[in-house]
């Protein structure tokens, strides 16, 4: 869908920022602020609160999220995210209709999950994520990621992530899913990437992005995906960085 969506951050105290942010879409509008507190040179823990509204079912909800990151040693990080939302929350993906099911797309009304990456030499980056989803339906789902990402060449980048759902309740699930990616940097401001993903429920689908960073204030981002019934969908992003100026 075609949307708008305006961010901005602040530095409250020396370790304290803040963020705000809102979009807007046909029949959809959301608004929320976040909080980053660094506890130590190691660790941090943000806080973030959405609230959105979809006019077109009558539908207004909240969503809150806080997470913790710390590292666990020179090349080994963790982190640990929870989440709830309110009957009407809905995210942009939400208001999405899932043809094969002819039913709106299921949403996740608690969320937890714990992650681990680590970078060994020569071998790239390996992460880890376990996940536990509650749905407003009743149904339990949980995930197990795996993924792998290093520099093959000088300026090309590869990564790789296996998902698998289990749990009691996977009928609707995609169940094991792979994606691929590989990202080749074309100077020093512009980047190509190209990405494949297949699972159960959707089949194959691939894409290309081109990303530029024009100069400090200024970036774009184009894209093209093809799904696996054939569907070809193209995307555009553009990031303006207004300058400022300060008096002293």
């Amino acid at each position: 869908p075609l949307f708008a969506a305006a961010t901005n951050s602040w530095r409250w105290r020396a370790n304290t920022h803040l963020s705000a942010g809102l979009m807007g879409a046909d029949q959809y509008q959301a608004f929320g602020w976040g909080l980053q507190q660094a506890l130590s040179e190691h660790t941090t823990i943000s806080a973030q609160h959405v609230f959105s509204s979809t006019p077109a079912v009558q539908l207004r909800g909240s969503q809150l999220q806080a997470s913790l990151s710390t590292s666990l040693g020179r090349s080994v990080s963790a982190g640990l995210t929870a989440s709830q939302q309110t009957e009407g929350f809905r995210t942009l993906t939400d208001t999405a209709w899932n043809e094969k099911r002819r039913a709106p797309e299921s949403r996740a009304s608690q969320q937890l999950s714990a992650s681990v990456s680590g970078t060994l030499e020569n071998l790239g980056t390996l992460g880890a994520v376990v996940s536990r989803n509650a749905t407003t339906n009743g149904q339990a789902q949980s995930r197990l990621g795996l993924s792998w990402s290093s520099s093959v060449f000088k300026n090309t980048h590869l990564s790789l992530r296996l998902e698998r759902n289990f749990g009691a309740s996977v009928q609707n699930s995609p169940g094991t899913a792979a994606f691929f990616s590989l990202s080749l940097a074309l100077g020093q401001r512009r980047s190509l990437s190209h990405y494949a993903r297949h699972d159960g429920a959707n089949g194959l689908r691939t894409g290309a992005q081109l990303s530029e960073q024009v100069d400090d204030t200024l970036g774009y981002t184009v894209g093209v995906d093809r799904a696996a019934a054939g569907q070809v969908d193209m995307n555009g992003r553009l990031s303006l960085l207004p300058r400022y100026t300060s008096v002293d």
